[in-house]
């Protein structure tokens, strides 16, 4: 509208006297528009960059859980085949046979951990 006013294509009673008075209020109004859409552009790319530092946080804690879960898992896994008791198997194995069969794993487990750098 005030484009419209400042190069004389719509009229308005006194209006032809206040020409460069609208063209001067058009182009500062684009200088506004602009700027905001500036300030619109930078405040979505912080949006953004703040969206992706929380998935890295979250990325950091999935990971960590991950290592507990697995090493967590291995015990529960070979004391579910062996059974809780070892006194009375039927398997040749002993208890401390056992104990030391799923700490190597674990510490085997947590070495491949630290070595892909899930634990940095």
């Amino acid at each position: 509208m005030l484009r419209e006013l400042a190069e004389g294509r719509s009229k308005l009673p006194g209006s032809s006297v206040q020409v460069p008075f609208f063209r001067d209020l058009s182009e500062r109004a684009d200088y506004l528009y602009e700027t905001v859409n500036n300030i619109r552009e930078g405040v979505l790319s912080l949006i953004e960059l703040h969206l992706n530092v929380v998935s890295f946080e979250m990325n950091r804690v999935m990971r960590v859980l991950a290592v507990v879960s697995v090493l967590g898992l291995i015990p529960a896994v070979i004391g579910g085949l062996f059974g809780m008791n070892l006194a009375d198997n039927p398997w040749p194995f002993t208890l401390p046979q056992v104990t030391f069969a799923v700490g190597t794993g674990m510490v085997t487990c947590l070495y491949f951990f630290v070595m892909k750098g899930w634990l940095r």
